[in-house]
């Protein structure tokens, strides 16, 4: 199946985005409306809720399609607008729901891993005082920030979806693979879901850690940021030291 017809496949599919409405979703209609030329950038991006000026937007984008302007995002609406998605955009519509509660904070946290993944050449790798750069400095998508190691980047994702700190010291600055593994419930391959992280190493504190995803031909795959070049799509397994697979959420 071709992206252009997986994708029509999800705008038919998706729900309909209403005034009032907030998640994932709502924040990539509003890159896709910026793309269109018919919203501000950054403008309230990074609210996740579909606001008055996006209303505007949306109904000026149906006047010129001929639809019916009345701001609510359906399947022929938001075929129409396809081609100003990105390929975040695309991912984070996919999310298709609110981003309250655990479930749609798991989904941030993956789309904001993805989001390192695909602008991984911004990103460097270091294990100095900048590696917490994005907590620190309160980087939001669609930035990302210049430097970060391992478990840097899993409390950015974390931080970025509104989950709690998953090293237990409120976003300070701090944390490590050490404080990652002290917290959240351990569990197995196969109860483990997308937004947990999996440790790796010989031994408490563990030496490195990678954010589960989600499922690929039958593979748990991981986005995992431990040298230059990343952060990495990879499967979990792809060193053979895995240790605890942890879920905070």
């Amino acid at each position: 199946m071709s992206p252009v017809t997986t994708n029509k496949k999800l705008a038919l599919q998706h729900r309909i985005i209403k005034p009032g409405d907030k998640g994932p979703d709502v924040q990539a209609l509003k890159r896709a409306l910026s793309k269109a030329g018919l919203f501000p950038w950054p403008g309230d991006h990074p609210d996740p809720n579909y606001g008055p000026k996006a209303q505007a937007a949306v109904k000026q984008f149906q006047q010129q399609h001929g639809f019916d302007d009345d701001a609510e995002v359906g399947p022929k609406t938001l075929t129409a607008l396809l081609p100003s998605f990105d390929r975040f955009g695309l991912h984070l519509l996919a999310q298709g729901q609110s981003a309250e509660g655990a479930e749609g904070k798991r989904r941030t946290i993956v789309a904001t891993a993805l989001l390192a993944y695909n602008k991984n050449a911004e990103i460097h790798y270091t294990m100095d005082s900048r590696r917490m750069d994005g907590v620190v400095h309160q980087i939001r998508p669609p930035h990302v920030p210049s430097y970060g190691d391992c478990s840097s980047m899993v409390t950015w994702y974390y931080w970025v979806a509104g989950a709690p700190d998953p090293n237990g010291v409120n976003y300070n600055g701090t944390g490590y693979t050490g404080t990652l593994a002290q917290h959240g419930e351990t569990v197995s391959v196969e109860q483990s879901k997308p937004g947990d992280y999996v440790l790796y190493g010989s031994a408490p504190p563990w030496h490195h850690v990678a954010l589960l995803v989600g499922v690929k031909n039958g593979k748990h795959m991981v986005v995992s940021h431990g040298s230059e070049g990343g952060p990495y799509y990879v499967a979990y397994n792809y060193r053979s030291d895995i240790g605890p697979i942890k879920s905070p959420l």
